[in-house]
């Protein structure tokens, strides 16, 4: 996996050390679609960077049908940032048959999870995580860019037509930034 780096690593963020329950080279299509193992090579690895904030990636903790807890150590912060991701959805037909240009992303606001924060003095807090708002799929693609997160990797600026090594479509062209997943050469 890739110590990706997008910058310098801000001070006012520190990552926390927790035991996943996989490691990201011994993810196979019992545990993700073919489509997700295709890209595992470009995930988050090792010390990375994120939009300036930290993370240690060893083992990634991979949820699906039932509860799962991580315990970190005791922990004072003002915020915490997950960097996650989703699976696609299976493609939904409706009653015609017909399936969704929009397949595989979830519908938008569906619930998809909930982080639950235990606290010391034993209370806890309930945060929400819907499709496209909190999380995204790994794939996403022009159009779908959720609504409370950002992926992973930072857009870049378009460089003029006479300084960007390959041509830039129309339509990506009138938004003038890229992004990995839309930018051949850098990576999804």
């Amino acid at each position: 996996m890739n110590a990706i780096q997008d910058g310098p690593a801000s001070s006012l963020f520190s990552p926390i050390d927790f035991d996943g329950d996989v490691g990201l080279r011994d993810l196979d299509d019992r545990h993700v679609s073919p489509e997700m193992l295709a890209e595992i090579e470009h995930a988050h690895g090792g010390d990375s960077v994120a939009w300036g904030i930290p993370f240690r990636i060893r083992r990634v903790l991979l949820v699906r049908d039932e509860f799962a807890r991580v315990d970190i150590s005791p922990t004072k912060a003002a915020w915490f940032v997950f960097l996650h991701t989703s699976d696609t959805r299976p493609d939904e037909a409706n009653a015609h048959g017909f399936v969704s240009p929009m397949h595989g992303i979830g519908k938008l606001g569906e619930h998809a999870a909930d982080y639950v924060f235990f606290y010391g003095d034993g209370s806890t807090e309930r945060a929400a995580v819907r499709r496209r708002h909190e999380i995204g799929t790994f794939d996403f693609r022009w159009g779908e860019n959720c609504t409370r997160s950002v992926p992973a990797g930072k857009p870049r600026p378009i460089r003029p037509p006479s300084q960007e090594p390959m041509a830039i479509r129309w339509g990506r062209r009138q938004k003038p930034a890229m992004t990995a997943r839309s930018n051949p050469g850098r990576g999804p």
